[in-house]
């Protein structure tokens, strides 16, 4: 038996280290010898290819389904008022005044189109509720017109939408509200409109309860509410119908907050900004200008 020496076992060792690193180098050799037929520089067929263009991997469906929806159509059709009112009234236990609004208008879409409209998560607009959480901030009907005109009018029709917020805001400060009556209209006693002054839920709340003599939190209030809720979805039911926002000029703000903002706006004092009415929540004292 022969005796394998030190230098023989690291020449060999250094013959197959070569042969591997020529194999794995640039991919040009399988094995340190080319068969027959198979030049050494041919290559290998355990290298796998890349698939052609029409082997490519598919998207799972439900993948597929979710990048479908992102492109949906999300374009209004005309509605009916009445039944969005009817589907407004029936909800709001549901989700209060900005859940009636939005969801009114989203679910009859979704009857009369389908997707997206039947898959839109409507539990998201609870958070209106009494102005915000509870709040008593901007009224979630506005919130809830407000958020279907920001749907159908976005972002390269800035001016449109504007003004529908604009025609919006003024409609809700300075109309009697609610107007809507129901056909099975629980004995609660009467729901008289009054104007809010303000796209506040505290103040609207305030100056109706001024009116009827009603405490804030009893059950007339909230019917109040409720039809409220109905009327704005009426209201922005009608405003979508027209397809633009009007034929007139760029609706403004009123004479009384044009007279406060000369001194508080941007030309002046510049301490204060917005088009919502002033005095709903400022009372001037007789010194004041």
């Amino acid at each position: 038996m022969k005796r394998l020496h030190r230098r023989n076992l690291l020449a060999s060792l250094g013959v197959l280290g070569s042969s591997a690193w020529i194999a794995g180098c640039g991919g040009t050799a399988s094995s340190g010898v080319a068969t027959s037929g198979q030049s050494a520089t041919s290559a290998p067929s355990s290298i796998p290819r890349s698939s052609p263009p029409d082997e490519a991997v598919r998207e799972p469906p439900q993948v597929a389904e979710t990048h479908a929806r992102a492109v949906a159509d999300w374009s209004y059709v005309r509605l009916d008022p009445r039944a969005v009112a009817e589907r407004a009234y029936q909800i709001y236990p549901r989700g209060a005044c900005m859940y009636s609004v939005f969801g009114s208008v989203i679910t009859e879409l979704g009857e009369q189109v389908g997707e997206p409209f039947r898959s839109f998560p409507l539990q998201m607009m609870r958070y209106g509720a009494s102005g915000l959480g509870g709040w008593g901030s901007v009224c979630g009907m506005l919130n809830g017109a407000a958020a279907l005109i920001g749907l159908f009018y976005p972002n390269h029709k800035d001016r449109d939408r504007e003004e529908l917020l604009t025609e919006l805001c003024l409609w809700y400060e300075t109309a009697c509200l609610p107007v809507y009556e129901p056909e099975d209209c629980r004995d609660i006693g009467s729901i008289e409109p009054s104007k809010a002054g303000s796209v506040l839920c505290h103040v609207s709340v305030k100056q109706w309860c001024r009116v009827n003599e009603c405490e804030a939190f009893h059950p007339r209030r909230s019917e109040r509410c409720r039809r409220l809720s109905t009327d704005g979805a009426i209201k922005v039911v009608e405003m979508l119908n027209r397809d633009c926002p009007s034929a007139g000029d760029f609706l403004d703000i009123s004479e009384e907050t044009h007279g406060c903002l000369e001194c508080h706006g941007r030309s002046n004092l510049q301490n204060a900004m917005g088009r919502m009415s002033c005095i709903g929540c400022h009372e001037m004292g007789n010194s004041h200008p």
